[in-house]
């Protein structure tokens, strides 16, 4: 697109009709436009122009260009209408964005198809102009990256004619208007919850409500598959796999297996897992395999023993040794130095359920099974099952009550002992991590069946517990699993179960 101010414009037609001054002047394909002085007030300023002539092409905008510079561009502060205009006078009263005792420049502006038309300069010393105001901010909270709609009045249309900040720092303005500003919340070091102010031509707004600075969590892509719950999962390398569980209004058992690259926050469906459908599974993985198997094949009693092995580099599966023991639903696994720890579960007969508190040790390599020490903790489903390097942790669960119990299991000793008591508010489908030795739980559902949002780091060996900072929305997720020393919560039933979200400690 061709740019043409208007002294070139002029220039080009004192030419013409100076060789030629017996020819009829031909119009020009692009606009002719002049600028007018501007009429300062206490308020502002009343900018106006005179469309000469529109030329041949059709105007597509026009409006008004002003800055400090002697020749304002698009990228300075602007008044832009959409649309065509009639040969004639057009004007703008602006009211923002203009300091007192100030020399601005103004410029014309007209847009064709094929030009960029500028009018003469014209400068004008301001009066002043309204002050910022600010309406609504939304969100109210988020971490690094978020993008922040600030509404309100009286701001400047150019980026660099308005500074935000929110409490200390200084957020990263992406988009501007007289009316809403969006900006970006900036590389942090630690959280902050603070005031956001625009600063506008010297004068200060400030927001009613604070923001809320947090950046442990960070949205990823939502899954895309159909909406499950009991499903089950395994991390290998960078990948998560999910696999079985149940559609929520059908409750049809699934046999689909999705793998989530972490790295690439990519998710890719896989060929079918090969057994029988199932909810309620165990998973796991050890030695760069994983593991699936157990749980129900419909919403209640017909229950599976078998257990199988996924081989991530062939994509294969291979059916292994059956568990021994008695079968049930809902049970949980947990990894201790390469070998996994089968906890507590549940079955249903006659319309009844019952607990049942077998402990059971799967060792991969010889593809053996072997009972260990009955779990000591109060009957309870949806517990969490964290292992470590060298201990087990079960617990927070729920039998129609909150069991906040967490108890140790320590694999040399088959021994158990009473680790600590869980002080979240959920106490069923909590989200679990073990990262640089600590363990992480929060989220899930209280016995209202309201979801939470909170979140807790646990000190196995001093005993101690932190709350760290919250997911911004409450969630009961389904799996939670541990990568690269990062912690992802994920899958659900309903429409927010699809969500995944990254929690890093460090950044808490």
């Amino acid at each position: 697109m061709k740019a043409f101010p208007f002294l070139e414009a002029l220039l080009l037609v004192v030419l013409f009709t100076t060789c030629k001054k017996d020819s009829v002047v031909v119009p020009k394909d692009y606009p002719y436009v002049i600028t007018n002085m501007p009429a300062a007030n206490p308020e502002g300023a009343i900018f106006s122009a005179n469309l000469v002539s529109s030329g041949k092409q059709k105007i597509l905008r026009y409006g008004f260009v002003w800055s400090e510079k002697d020749k304002p561009e698009l990228t300075d502060d602007h008044k832009i209408f959409e649309g065509s205009i009639a040969e004639g006078a057009y004007s703008f009263d602006l009211k923002s964005a203009l300091e007192e005792g100030k020399t601005y420049m103004v410029r014309a502006y007209i847009q064709t198809e094929n030009f960029e038309i500028f009018g003469n300069s014209v400068s004008f010393e301001s009066q002043g102009s309204l002050p910022p105001v600010i309406s609504s901010i939304t969100p109210e909270y988020g971490p690094i990256g978020t993008e922040v709609t600030i509404l309100g009045e009286n701001f400047s249309n150019s980026l660099t004619g308005n500074k935000v900040q929110i409490g200390s720092i200084i957020a990263t303005i992406v988009s501007a208007s007289q009316n809403s500003l969006s900006v970006a919340i900036p590389m942090i070091t630690k959280p902050e919850t603070g005031k956001i102010t625009v600063t506008v031509a010297g004068m200060t707004a400030t927001s009613a409500k604070s923001f809320d600075m947090w950046f442990p969590w960070l949205q990823k892509t939502d899954f895309p598959g159909d909406y499950l719950y009991n499903a089950s999962s395994f991390a290998i390398g960078n990948s998560i796999y999910i696999c079985g569980g149940l559609t929520p209004f059908f409750l049809d058992p699934q046999k689909t297996f999705w793998e989530y690259n972490t790295i690439n926050d990519v998710w890719t469906q896989k060929p079918d897992f090969p057994g029988e459908a199932r909810q309620g599974a165990i998973a796991f993985s050890c030695n760069g395999k994983g593991y699936f198997g157990m749980g129900s094949k419909n919403s209640v009693d017909e229950y599976l023993l078998d257990l199988w092995e996924y081989d991530p580099s062939t994509e294969q599966w291979t059916k292994k040794t059956s568990f021994p023991g008695t079968p049930v639903i809902y049970a949980k696994a947990m990894v201790i130095n390469n070998k996994a720890y089968i906890g507590p579960g549940k079955y249903w007969a006659n319309f009844w359920g019952y607990f049942v508190s077998d402990f059971w040790e799967y060792d991969p390599s010889p593809d053996v099974w072997t009972k260990k020490s009955n779990f000591p903790g109060s009957e309870q489903q949806n517990y969490i099952a964290i292992g470590t390097k060298d201990k087990g942790y079960i617990g927070a669960g729920s039998n129609g009550l909150p069991q906040p119990e967490l108890f140790e299991y320590d694999p040399k000793n088959n021994s158990w002992q009473l680790a600590g008591v869980y002080p979240g508010k959920g106490n069923y489908d909590i989200a679990n991590f073990y990262i640089n030795d600590k363990l992480y739980m929060g989220l899930g559902q209280n016995s209202s069946s309201y979801a939470d949002s909170d979140f807790w780091e646990f000190d196995p060996v001093n005993r101690t517990w932190k709350e760290m900072h919250s997911l911004p929305i409450t969630f009961a997720p389904d799996e939670s699993q541990t990568v690269n020393n990062r912690g992802y919560v994920l899958s659900g039933y309903e429409p927010k179960g699809r969500k995944i979200f990254e929690f890093d400690p460090t950044m808490n």
